[in-house]
């Protein structure tokens, strides 16, 4: 099934759309978007964009990112605050990894997309509990470090029992590579990310 996406495309920025992800916005073109986005429920993918052509890329209109990966993060955009001149601080909440298979052309400000969702394979095999359980306890040993606040270590170490949550945090907060990124959110099956992420954290 086709849907109707708008895009955000962004340099060095890669959603994993299962954790609810905060973004400050401040060009007018994506205020627009956003308010639009809401007024008419329509969900948002947050893009890795490029200046150049790469494999797995497609073409947008924008005056520096030329390019956006085609599989990406999309999020349902709340808006939490409104500053006076006009800037959003909003919360995408997690919605589908989807394919974009075509920009649609429309005389507005920012591209349109038509999209397919993405199903993952989420069943973990016997054989990566271990490594994925080394995953976890380094993730919640790092959180203790970077969390200050006791009830948002607790919140974190609960959301990270979803092992789903927990890759997509430990690329939110871990890796900064993100091209990585990119790697872990194109693999369709969890068991795959579970492999790389280890390998790349603990081998590289």
């Amino acid at each position: 099934m086709k849907t109707k996406v708008f895009l955000f495309p962004l340099p060095s920025t890669v959603y994993q759309p299962v954790i609810r992800k905060p973004l400050r916005i401040f060009e007018p073109r994506y205020l627009k978007m956003i308010n639009t986005a809401v007024a008419e429920n329509v969900p948002v993918a947050l893009c890795y964009g490029l200046k150049d052509y790469e494999e797995g890329t497609i073409g947008i209109d924008h005056e520096s990112l030329h390019y956006v990966k085609e599989v990406c993060g999309c999020g349902r955009p709340l808006v939490i605050d409104e500053t006076e001149d006009g800037e959003l601080m909003i919360i995408l909440e997690p919605y589908k990894k989807v394919l974009i298979e075509s920009i649609i052309s429309d005389s507005i400000d920012y591209n349109v997309a038509s999209v397919r969702e993405i199903i993952d394979f989420e069943s973990v095999m016997p054989e990566n509990f271990l490594h994925l359980n080394q995953l976890k306890n380094h993730f919640i040993l790092w959180s203790k470090a970077y969390f200050k606040n006791e009830d948002e270590r607790k919140e974190i170490a609960r959301v990270a029992e979803d092992y789903e949550v927990l890759i997509a945090l430990f690329c939110e907060f871990i890796v900064f590579d993100p091209t990585i990124k990119q790697q872990i959110l194109e693999f369709e099956d969890i068991n795959d990310k579970i492999s790389f992420l280890y390998d790349y954290h603990f081998r590289s």
